[in-house]
């Protein structure tokens, strides 16, 4: 962060020194704040954040021990420089103490005190990095470690796909919102990390809101924050993902989910690059790139009157449209070899041509996503080092083979799950019929009993077991979290046997 970012109050009565500081330490970049009592002080620090605190010790009002408690109850709290000119040993004690990142006698040099400030400013930076990097460890889920695939992450030998790839070349570098279309499970994320990987934001935090999967009573919160008390089950200050996201970039998944309420509120935040937590009076300031996605067609959702047109025109800056699995055949066996690696690294597993014709002949209404499920499957599934058709999903069987409809005895159409998958519509993730469901339940329950047998030959140790396997110890993790499997619970179980 430059000296320019830097935000300093500076609390001093003395108006000629006052003025002396604000016009030589704003010369040199800082942004400041002057405050000439203790008490307008506190007022400032609570509409707005700072870095650092510059705060003389004997002012009207409020003193500068007493602002310095005010400010280092806040969080996060700035770093608090006492400077004054009646020093002594027990009020510099008291100072640090209180948590005084340093404590100056006047009069000092314009040197001194701006080395002092840079100092207290990077600590504070480093306190508030660390604060959102816990906050992003809570936020993010485990995902499957992902072996090295193509240009930017993207296993494809579809021009279409080229585009993508050059497209992304092309935008990584800029600021703009970007809004990435296509349909559910088609890589809307995978190519919204691959811009930001290619950014110059690639050191800094990916941050994901999936709007679908968020309640909406609680989307706001979860984007903006909020302030102890600013509503029943606020019990704590909650830093935002937006806030998560400083310097780095914010991918909002499925933005046409957002309420009327919280798509006012993020257009706010693109203008200004700032916002407000609900319930707070402090603005915060954010450097972020927004991506956004979505799986419906946005000009006809401004058209119904469920989306803003200002934020849609915002977002649409910049667009970048994914064509569904059916519409690039070509990549279908290529990221098929890439899920094998990725989910057995340790095992040769190779396809059968049984199983090739099967997976080329499916449509793939769920798109990579549901590839790569069925993928990761069949690597449990399967026995040897060759994936049979029985190995892979029902869902994936012929259309002669499939069963008759519930109810009516009719055959199922060339879509079995009933659903049009063209951009624009809602997707949902493929749905097994009733008469399905006992076929899948066999399946899992089989899953169940090969991980369950492997875990008692390697004393549930989870490493020897994900190799015993030959799956990724990240992929065993989701299994066993699916399935509920702990050893307390299989030994609770047994013994009641």
């Amino acid at each position: 962060m430059s000296t320019s970012q830097i935000k300093l109050l500076i609390a001093e009565d003395e108006l000629n020194l006052s003025f002396v500081l604000q016009k030589e330490l704003a010369r040199q970049g800082f942004a400041v704040t002057i405050a000439h009592n203790g008490d307008e002080a506190i007022r400032l620090a609570r509409l707005e954040e700072f870095q650092v605190a510059l705060l003389d010790l004997m002012m009207p009002g409020a003193n500068g021990i007493q602002v310095l408690r005010a400010l280092c109850e806040q969080e996060p709290a700035p770093e608090v420089i006492i400077m004054t000119g009646h020093a002594t040993v027990n009020t510099a004690l008291e100072a640090m103490k209180l948590g005084a990142y340093d404590y100056l006698t006047k009069p000092c040099s314009l040197s001194e005190l701006t080395e002092v400030i840079r100092k207290a400013h990077e600590k504070n930076r480093l306190k508030r990095e660390n604060l959102v990097l816990q906050s992003l460890v809570k936020h993010n889920s485990t995902n499957a470690t992902m072996m090295p695939a193509g240009q930017h992450g993207i296993v494809t030998n579809n021009e279409q796909m080229f585009g993508v790839l050059t497209q992304i070349d092309l935008i990584a570098s800029g600021q703009a919102p970007v809004l990435i279309a296509g349909e559910s499970g088609s890589g809307k994320e995978t190519v919204a990390r691959a811009i930001h990987q290619a950014s110059p934001r690639r050191n800094r935090p990916f941050v994901v809101l999936n709007c679908a999967a968020t309640p909406e009573s609680t989307l706001e919160a979860e984007l903006f924050g909020h302030e102890a008390g600013a509503f029943t089950a606020a019990r704590a200050r909650k830093i935002g993902l937006l806030e998560m996201a400083q310097g780095g970039t914010l991918f909002i998944e499925e933005v046409s989910c957002l309420s009327a309420a919280s798509q006012a509120r993020l257009m706010r935040a693109l203008e200004s690059m700032s916002y407000y937590r609900i319930g707070g009076t402090r603005k915060i300031e954010v450097d972020v790139r927004m991506i956004a996605s979505s799986s419906q067609p946005m000009h006809q959702l401004v058209q119904q009157g469920r989306f803003r047109p200002d934020l849609m025109a915002r977002l649409c800056n910049i667009r970048v449209t994914l064509p569904a699995l059916r519409e690039r055949s070509t990549d279908i066996l290529p990221l098929t070899d890439h899920f094998l690696r990725t989910f057995a690294p340790n095992r040769q597993l190779m396809t059968s041509p049984e199983a090739r014709r099967v997976l080329m002949s499916y449509q793939w209404p769920g798109n990579v996503r549901e590839l790569r499920n069925v993928i990761e499957r069949a690597v449990l599934l399967s026995r040897s080092n060759l994936i049979q058709p029985n190995d892979l999903l029902v869902e994936l069987t012929s259309r002669e083979s499939l069963p008759p409809r519930s109810g009516n005895g009719t055959s199922y159409d060339s879509n079995p799950f009933g659903v049009d998958h063209g951009l624009g519509t809602v997707e949902i993730e493929p749905a097994l019929s009733a008469s399905n469901g006992s076929a899948v339940t066999r399946l899992e329950e089989t899953e169940r009993r090969e991980i369950l047998t492997a875990l008692e030959r390697t004393n549930w140790h989870q490493g020897r077991t994900a190799e015993l396997l030959g799956i990724s110890p990240s992929t065993l993790y989701r299994r066993l979290r699916e399935y509920k499997i702990t050893k307390r619970m299989i030994r609770a179980q047994r013994a009641t046997q």
